[in-house]
């Protein structure tokens, strides 16, 4: 719970980029059900913002894979300074952590001994975030199928 508060404010500011993720998903050709998914699966707002507007630019997968890889290789660093925490947890423990670490996720994340790192409140951050993020894109899908020439609106 202390992690879900935590992370609250964050998953508050993060509501418009979530709708416009789910929004612009549809606007790019990807039918509701795959515009969720690149959430749930991908959960990297300005790695799926950048690849729906080279998707919509018409680049190929190579350039796709190379963006995703170097726009989320500052996952590498966070990995790196919190691994003398995470490496002491069993493996469930670090396959979810390690898919639920966002930005917002390593700023909430105590950084020091290992002692000082609260697992169950990483979750609850992470996992607050993560529906959050999810919620906004499945309300930028149900307004992009509702609100009529939502792209002018900017």
């Amino acid at each position: 719970m202390r992690g879900a508060i935590i992370v609250f404010p964050l998953t508050l500011s993060v509501i418009p980029w979530g709708i416009l993720a789910g929004s612009y998903a549809l606007e790019v050709g990807l039918s509701p059900l795959e515009s969720q998914a690149m959430s749930a699966i991908i959960f990297g707002g300005a790695v799926q913002l950048a690849v729906l507007g080279m998707l919509s630019a018409g680049a190929g997968l190579l350039s796709l894979l190379i963006t995703a890889a170097l726009i989320t290789s500052r996952h590498l660093l966070y990995s790196m300074s919190m691994r003398s925490s995470i490496s002491l947890l069993p493996l469930r423990w670090r396959l979810v952590l390690g898919f639920l670490l966002t930005d917002e996720l390593f700023a909430i994340t105590p950084q020091g001994p290992p002692k000082a790192f609260n697992r169950w409140q990483a979750l609850g951050g992470g996992l607050t975030f993560y529906v959050g993020w999810n919620t906004a894109t499945l309300l930028g899908i149900v307004a992009g199928q509702s609100i009529p020439n939502l792209d002018e609106w900017g």
